[in-house]
């Protein structure tokens, strides 16, 4: 009778697992080529929502340049855009509008230049030391703080399949500025 019923436990409990396996079966999403500009746009929206209390203002440039983007990039141009976004909320010089700046460009030999910038609230020497420094962190994110920039690097230049990405950062002006080449 213990064996009986020890067995029925096996079954049903087999039978309940098989089932909660099912709601985690994902068929391969099938995304469309997305436009980079729209993107920039949609994650702003989202990322903006997250800071209800930062009044900001944002001037975009770019439309005029936007480039279609492969499907199988989408997740990784979302990642960047999200890093980028929240830190410029978080590490923005606090005023009562906060003044950001994102834009888009071609370049040269078929690359884009993205563009970010806020104002900073720490001097632009320490800025530019630290920027340094977590940029020759290479594949350290353990050790980078919170910034993401080893992660975005890791991204431009694997996850997109291109060493020749770059990712610029520096502090001038009284401006955190970060630039990508893709």
């Amino acid at each position: 009778a213990l064996s009986d019923t020890v067995s029925d436990a096996r079954a049903q409990s087999n039978l309940k697992i098989s089932r909660i396996e099912k709601w985690f079966y994902l068929q391969d999403a099938k995304f469309d080529d997305f436009s980079l500009y729209k993107q920039m746009d949609i994650v702003w929206n989202i990322t903006s929502k997250m800071y209800p209390n930062i009044n900001s203002e944002v001037k975009r440039y770019g439309e005029e340049d936007d480039i279609m983007i492969k499907s199988s990039y989408f997740i990784h141009l979302s990642d960047i855009l999200t890093i980028f976004y929240n830190n410029m909320f978080s590490y923005s010089k606090p005023m009562p509008t906060r003044r950001f700046v994102v834009g888009l460009e071609k370049i040269n030999d078929g690359f884009v230049r993205m563009h970010f910038e806020n104002d900073i609230k720490e001097s632009e020497e320490v800025l530019n030391v630290r920027l340094r420094e977590m940029q020759n962190l290479e594949n350290r994110l353990q050790l980078e703080g919170k910034s993401g920039l080893v992660k975005v690097r890791k991204i431009i230049k694997y996850d997109l399949g291109h060493e020749n990405n770059e990712l610029i950062a520096k502090a001038e002006n009284g401006k955190c500025i970060i630039c990508l080449f893709l």
